[in-house]
């Protein structure tokens, strides 16, 4: 897998004239507009190929997330970064601006897993949640709102939106009066916040799957397969403790290592980003505790 290095004595300049804070601090409005700060976190979510940015947390808690605005190539879901950037306004929403890549940021580790946050829509649609992963259960699609796979939500605490920039080029269009669990990054534009699901497989039909805390193991068939760079892989954990998630080549070599960590019991999903790969068949092999399962996937360009 392809590896974003920085030199160890660009790193140790820029870390010596910045200090590091919480992303909290940088949401704060008392922190000024235009200082230089340095975080570190978790990759939650990637806006576009290239550019755009991506959005990264430090906790599952309020005030935790933040967008990384600028280049994101080689970025991927689960990596823990060190981001040194300029704090930017935009409206109401809070950036950290970059430049690229390789000036600043540090990858630090693979295959880390950010469990969302179950809010309502009255909590989630607020600005100590905004960059943050959140979970809505069973929310109600009232009307579409732009006909561009925009639609609007609600439960018994209020309305809100679900946007599908980070599905793009592909788009959700939900049934009306029909209820779903929706998983996504808070995202703020045009006046208004947004949750912004980061697959396909973060829309579910509420009577389709009640979730509940799983009392088995279980790998979930990728989604989509075959796939082209990205695809989504789900599992459930009976019980917390250390898992393993890799993928191997049709010889048995391990290409990727998604997840390496001790996760909370309760299902989880982990995108996984091909685009360093040739065509071909590939496998990924998950290890829990005494569980192992291994299920196929074919990456076709």
């Amino acid at each position: 897998m392809k590896k974003l290095l920085i030199s160890t004595f660009a790193l140790l300049t820029i870390t010596a004239m910045v200090m590091a804070v919480p992303i909290s601090y940088v949401q704060d409005d008392m922190t000024p507009v235009g200082e230089i700060c340095e975080i570190q976190g978790v990759v939650t979510g990637i806006t576009g190929s290239g550019a755009g940015g991506f959005f990264m947390q430090d906790a599952e808690a309020a005030w935790s997330g933040i967008q990384v605005y600028g280049d994101n190539t080689g970025i991927q879901l689960g990596m823990e970064v060190i981001v040194i950037g300029e704090k930017e306004e935009y409206y109401g929403w809070t950036e950290l601006l970059i430049t690229d890549v390789p000036t600043n940021v540090v990858i630090l580790s693979m295959g880390n897993v950010v469990n969302p946050v179950v809010l309502t829509v009255f909590d989630a649609f607020q600005e100590p949640w905004e960059g943050v992963l959140v979970r809505l259960y069973c929310v109600t699609a009232i009307s579409e709102t732009s006909g561009y796979g925009e639609w609007e939500i609600q439960d018994a605490t209020g309305d809100g939106v679900v946007d599908d920039m980070m599905l793009y080029p592909d788009m959700f269009y939900a049934d009306l009066g029909e209820a779903y669990n929706v998983t996504g990054v808070m995202y703020y534009s045009y006046g208004a916040f947004k949750v912004e699901p980061r697959s396909m497989t973060e829309i579910i039909l509420c009577g389709d799957l009640y979730e509940i805390e799983p009392t088995e193991y279980s790998l979930a068939a990728n989604y989509p397969n075959p796939f082209n760079p990205t695809t989504t892989i789900d599992f459930d954990l009976a019980e917390p403790g250390m898992v393993s998630l890799t993928v191997f080549d049709i010889s048995g070599h391990q290409v990727a290592t998604l997840v390496d960590s001790d996760l909370s019991s309760g299902s989880h999903s982990v995108v996984f980003d091909a685009s360093d790969l040739t065509s071909g068949l590939y496998f990924y092999m998950l290890r829990a505790g005494d569980f192992t399962a291994t299920q196929k996937m074919i990456l076709v360009k």
